[in-house]
């Protein structure tokens, strides 16, 4: 007999986490046959169950966050190979954490940051517009501020490095949300030293002798500042809908 489970947390209470798991499982056209106050038992097929693997969902509460656990296995006498049990706690699995997560969006759980909307999902006019022109049209802002307040050209500098978490938010992990750092940063450090060099101005702030060189300063800020924006949209998702790993 084999016997394999997966765990995650959800921000839901568990009478609101057993209806969503519910709904998931009805919704992937399984048998239930038990429903109690923490615990549902089904199985992965729609007809007779003699050959189907059991799946369980135990919940239990802990910390202000409900636990679930799914919990798959076969019989002794209708032995599975591992890889189709797997196979169905994943699609329990998979269903479970969507209906968990929409049930969060629509009882006011979700996070703020899952309100963001994804930078894959916007247009593509306003992709080209946030990456490519909003960078680069404010990177030729601070270079001419650069030849006017060294105090104002530090504060740009600020709130453009927390429009690049901002802009990190937009993205899944902090790898993706460093890509899109390294765009903005370099076209907002290679867009201040053309304004710069347009306005015939002498900098109010002491620049590197070879000044391309701070195109290479304001791509670490947007990789960092971005970077960092991911992980932060990364840790909130995992929080509302948990990591799931299948062990026996």
């Amino acid at each position: 007999m084999t016997r394999l489970h997966g765990d995650f947390q959800t921000d839901l209470l568990p009478p609101d986490a057993l209806s969503a798991c519910a709904e998931a499982i009805d919704g992937l056209g399984w048998r239930i046959e038990t429903v109690d106050a923490r615990r549902i038992v089904s199985y992965a097929a729609s007809g007779p169950v003699q050959e189907a693997p059991r799946i369980e969902v135990l919940l239990s509460e802990s910390d202000g966050t409900t636990d679930v656990r799914i919990v798959g296995s076969d019989s002794e006498v209708q032995p599975l190979p591992q890889e189709q049990l797997i196979a169905e706690l994943d699609r329990a699995r998979v269903a479970i954490q969507t209906s968990i997560e929409n049930a969060g969006e629509g009882a006011g759980h979700g996070s703020a940051l899952d309100r963001v909307v994804m930078f894959d999902q916007r247009p593509r006019a306003h992709q080209i517009i946030s990456a490519v022109v909003v960078p680069a049209v404010f990177g030729a802002a601070v270079g001419i501020v650069l030849g006017i307040s060294a105090g104002l050209y530090w504060a740009l500098q600020l709130v453009g490095f927390i429009g690049a978490i901002l802009a990190g938010l937009e993205h899944k992990n902090g790898r993706e949300g460093a890509l899109r750092g390294l765009v903005g940063g370099t076209l907002l450090g290679t867009f201040l030293l053309l304004a710069h060099a347009a306005s015939g101005s002498d900098e109010t702030v002491k620049l590197p002798d070879f000044q391309p060189v701070l195109v290479v300063f304001t791509v670490l800020g947007g990789v960092i500042g971005s970077g960092l924006g991911g992980r932060l949209r990364r840790r909130a998702t995992e929080r509302q809908t948990g990591s799931t790993s299948i062990s026996a």
